[in-house]
């Protein structure tokens, strides 16, 4: 794999082991975040070093927007989901 090779973590996060993945640009330094089951500060720390620019939320079920909230308010990303799901994530979205 090359040093300029598209980076992804996952993170496999409490309670029930939901994954949180984080998507980096190597050239930008700018990531994306897929769902924020919970645990916001251990997802903020698997970020660090990049500019994190949004979180995908995949769908309304709680145990993957948890740490929404928290996640924003920690990285200023803007958040995304599809508008079916509005009123089931008490985090507006921006996209």
């Amino acid at each position: 794999m090359s040093d300029r090779a598209v980076r992804l973590t996952k993170l496999q996060l409490p309670p029930y082991d939901n994954n949180c993945f984080i998507i980096r640009c190597p050239d930008t330094d700018e990531s994306l975040i897929v769902d924020a089951p919970s645990s916001p500060d251990q997802i903020a720390a698997a970020t660090v070093g990049s500019k994190v620019r949004y979180i995908f939320v995949t769908h309304r079920h709680n145990d993957h927007w948890g740490a929404l909230a928290d996640l924003r308010r920690l990285t200023k990303a803007e958040v995304a989901y599809h508008p079916d799901d509005e009123e089931g994530i008490p985090v507006p979205p921006d996209l």
